[in-house]
């Protein structure tokens, strides 16, 4: 039996499969063009770069309390305004930052040499050298161009940063960081020199920050960043919503509350800062730590010099002096003291040498005042000198009083004496030349003297504080001779009742002819050892002294008797040094002085009343000796005691420097500028290390840690990052797509549109689908984060390259949502044209953008899968069955 071979069943009939058509994308087209913006956003834009410019004012004019007047606003004025004008205009025009920064540069420049009179060597060399006399110039200087080239480079550079960051970043912060770094650093320049305008400063305080407030409001309310406000997306003419009611009402809102704010706290905290009193110390002063600039001066020790000067055989002309008015020029002084003016005053005592007990500064016109001033309430006048030089070689100036102003001139046809202007050493009133003066060199002195009555000075006392306790003090003395010294000085005036009396009576008796016979020829010398041989030695030798012995016998007992006293070296106007009488009809205050004129003499700080000086030296003739050309009978030979030397030096020259002071270690160059030169070079090169170290911290920590899905998100923010290098907004609130397309549109990062759609295809699936993320989709995903690296590095070319790697600013927050709205509205960077990758329409409904994602992830996922990782993305066609 057979079996019967079937025959196969005919397959039922297949209904016939309709096609769609492909999904194409549109055909590239290059983007309209952005509209222009708003007539109401130019304001707002306007308006910051002005409040960022007038936040600069308020430091520039805290400078005040430097300078002489009100010359030296305009110019730093006026370096504000423009930088800001440049600053704007560069930032809006030009494309890149390199440029805009080239163009800052060369306006800054043109400007200062505008206002150095066309002299572009005087202001470099400002530039160069202006800075350490900003902290070595007695205040308030005159306003120069020394001093003022760096101030204005400084504010130059702050307001062309400021207002640029304005236009050019979205921020609201960062615009306010130059203002208020050149503010403080300003307030810190001023230090000490602003108590004299404490309200002026708080209230230029106050309206910086005020100004610096509203900047940072405005920009808040705009960007959006304040609670509660979200980005309109209508409302107005403007396609984005940034122009009509709507976008008013956006910025009415916060504005109307954080600006009555602003200015209540900012007013409020000026007042209070008027009126409640402050701690009284003293303010940290950067100039107490920097040493005057004086080259080449070796001053030698004044007081010992007066021998020397005495002791020529003819007098040599030095200088003529001429007071205004001439019968309130005599400064305070006791019975017997005749008119004299003044080269040093010596208020630092050691034991065995008296020197200058401050340091010398830097003037030009205006003198400072000493830190700690004794107040006076007698009567004073003001008095003018005008000194001629002849033969005059020292390189102190002849003061008297007060000095408070020297207007220094050379003779016509000398030359200028540029750098060589005078030092001054505010605490002794002592004014110096950095180098001696020439036959017929002048200046004119404005000072303040004493006028005390003779009532005034018998019931005067001593003046006490810090002030006066510095010339109450006998370093080095043992104890034994201090009790020897105290118990003579007490002696001598135990018959007087006041303490003015004292010391009328203590030089009285080192006045006495007798017990002290003058004798230029006698011992030189100041020490404890030598004044102790002249006022107890059994040698009458020892007795004999002049002006130098003298002077210094009577402040260390005086010192001993506690009252504040110092030695002062000068000149006699009266040949004959016997004492005159004010009257004018005497004299019309023309005096010429000669070097045999010499003296010393001390002086005592009164309450009330200021230095006032003693005459212990009888001054008939100060050039007399016993015998001009041998020791006298019974004195040895003349001998310098130890620390007596001839010509100990007081003033040095120290590597082009000149320090004067006691041992008090005020003096000296420091080395905190060099010191501060070297710590900010190393942060210059240390910060763009820490900037490409801590990008590459992050790059590995995305790589790496988590899960494939959030490895594969972290790629999707290291490739956000570098697009933000390139200026790619990196805004949270921008999706993929909106992303995709702003890379697309911008010809800089239109390359690298290919791998960057491809990456955000992994990104949504790696969130979205159910089936969770592949292995190997991480790698992948890091490829194309490689791909968009080097397109855009291709693209930026190496420049570009070394830009990227260096910018910050992926490391700073993202800005918020509000900030890319505005970013959209400025159109793309010119270039040559490029056409970028289609990018798909968004569906209209939720089916319809399902189905597209399946479609476009599918098609994706096959493309990589056979080809790793592709850079290309073609159109897609589906079929879909019925």
């Amino acid at each position: 039996m057979t079996t019967p071979i079937l025959s196969p069943r005919p397959a039922p009939p297949v209904p016939p499969v309709k096609s769609v058509p492909p999904v194409k994308s549109p055909r590239p087209t290059p983007p309209p063009p952005p509209p222009p913006l708003p007539a109401t956003g130019r304001h707002l834009r306007l308006g910051d770069v002005l409040l960022a410019g007038a936040s600069m004012l308020p430091a520039a004019a805290a400078l005040g309390a430097l300078f002489d007047g009100y010359r030296y606003l305009a110019p730093l004025a006026g370096a504000v305004a423009a930088a800001a004008v440049v600053g704007a205009v560069a930032a809006r025009r030009l494309a890149t930052v390199e440029l805009v920064c080239l163009v800052g540069a060369l306006a800054g420049l043109l400007y200062g040499t505008g206002v150095a009179a066309g002299r572009v060597d005087l202001l470099l060399r400002a530039l160069r050298d202006g800075w350490r006399p900003l902290l070595t110039t007695a205040v308030p200087a005159e306003p120069n161009t020394l001093l003022l080239a760096p101030l204005g480079a400084v504010l130059w550079v702050a307001t062309f940063a400021a207002v640029v960051l304005v236009v050019r970043w979205h921020g609201a912060l960062l615009p306010a960081l130059p203002p208020l770094l050149v503010t403080i650093g300003f307030l810190l320049l001023v230090a000490e020199a602003g108590q004299r305008r404490r309200v002026a400063q708080l209230v230029l305080t106050g309206c910086f920050v005020v100004l610096v407030l509203v900047l940072a409001a405005v920009r808040s309310a705009r960007a959006g960043v304040l609670p509660g406000q979200s980005e309109p997306t209508g409302g107005g003419p403007g396609v984005d919503g940034r122009s009509g009611p709507g976008h008013r009402s956006r910025l009415a809102g916060p504005l109307a509350i954080g600006l009555p704010v602003v200015a209540t706290v900012a007013v409020l905290a000026t007042v209070v800062g008027v009126v409640v009193p402050i701690d009284s110390a003293d303010r940290y002063d950067l100039r107490e730590h920097s040493s005057p600039p004086v080259d080449d001066v070796a001053l030698l020790n004044p007081l010992v010099q007066v021998r020397a000067q005495l002791d020529t055989p003819e007098p040599t002309k030095l200088f003529t002096i001429r007071l205004t008015p001439a019968a309130a020029a005599w400064p305070a002084g006791a019975p017997g003291t005749s008119p004299r003016v003044r080269t040093a005053a010596l208020g630092a005592f050691d034991g065995a040498t008296w020197s200058v007990d401050g340091n010398f500064i830097a003037v030009d016109k205006v003198l400072p005042g000493p830190d700690e001033p004794v107040a006076t309430t007698v009567a004073r006048a003001r008095v003018r000198a005008d000194v001629t030089f002849d033969g005059f070689d020292d390189a102190l100036l002849p003061t008297l009083g007060e000095p408070t102003a020297i207007d220094y001139a050379p003779a016509s046809g000398s030359g200028p004496r540029e750098g060589r202007g005078p030092a001054f050493e505010p605490t002794s009133g002592t004014l110096a030349l950095l180098s001696p003066p020439r036959a017929g060199d002048r200046f004119d002195l404005t000072a303040q003297v004493s006028r005390p009555s003779d009532a005034q000075l018998a019931a005067a006392v001593v003046a006490t504080g810090p002030g006066a306790d510095r010339y109450r003090v006998l370093p080095n003395l043992p104890d034994d001779l201090r009790a020897e010294l105290l118990a003579n000085a007490r002696q001598t005036t135990a018959g007087a009742a006041t303490t003015y009396g004292k010391l009328v009576a203590l030089a009285d008796f080192l006045r006495d002819g007798s017990a002290f016979p003058y004798d230029l020829h006698a011992t030189p010398g100041h020490s404890y050892g030598r004044l102790t041989r002249l006022l107890d030695s059994a040698d009458p030798a020892d007795h004999r002294g002049y002006a130098e012995q003298r002077a210094a016998a009577f402040a260390v007992l005086a010192r001993s008797l506690g009252f504040p006293t110092r030695i002062s070296v000068g000149y006699l106007l009266d040949e004959d040094g016997a004492a005159n009488t004010t009257d004018a009809a005497n004299t019309d205050g023309t005096f010429t002085v000669t070097d045999h004129q010499a003296h010393a003499w001390p002086e005592v700080l009164f309450a009330g009343v200021g230095w006032v000086a003693f005459e212990p030296t009888d001054t008939s003739d100060l050039s007399r000796a016993g015998s001009r050309d041998a020791p006298l009978s019974g004195a040895s030979p003349p001998q310098t005691q130890q620390g007596d030397e001839e010509n100990p030096a007081v003033i040095t020259p120290a590597q082009r420097d000149i320090i004067v002071g006691g041992d008090d270690g005020r003096g000296g160059r420091l080395a905190w500028p060099f010191v501060l030169l070297i710590a900010l070079g190393a942060l210059a090169l240390a910060l763009p290390l820490l900037v490409i170290g801590e990008k590459a911290r992050r790059r590995l920590t995305r790589r790496h840690r988590g899960g494939p899905a959030d490895r594969v998100r972290g790629a999707w923010w290291e490739a956000r990052d570098r697009l933000g290098e390139f200026g790619v907004s990196r805004s949270p609130s921008l999706t993929r797509r909106e992303l995709v397309g702003a890379v697309a549109r911008n010809p800089a990062t239109a390359p690298a549109v290919a791998p960057l759609r491809l990456l955000a295809a992994l990104v949504d699936e790696a969130t979205f689908a159910l089936g969770g993320t592949g292995a190997d989709d991480p790698d992948r995903a890091w490829a194309l984060v490689g791909d968009v690296r080097r397109e855009l590095g291709r693209a930026a070319g190496r420049a570009g390259r070394v830009r990227a790697l260096l910018d910050p600013h992926p490391l700073f927050a993202a800005p918020a949502a509000g900030a890319d709205a505005e970013a959209a509205a400025v159109a793309p960077p010119t270039g040559p044209a490029v056409t970028p990758a289609a990018v798909p329409p968004v569906p209209a409904s939720p089916s319809d953008f399902l189905q597209h994602w399946v479609q476009v992830h599918g098609q994706q996922r096959r493309t990589m899968a056979h080809a790793g990782t592709t850079t290309t993305l073609a159109d897609t066609t589906v079929v879909h069955g019925e």
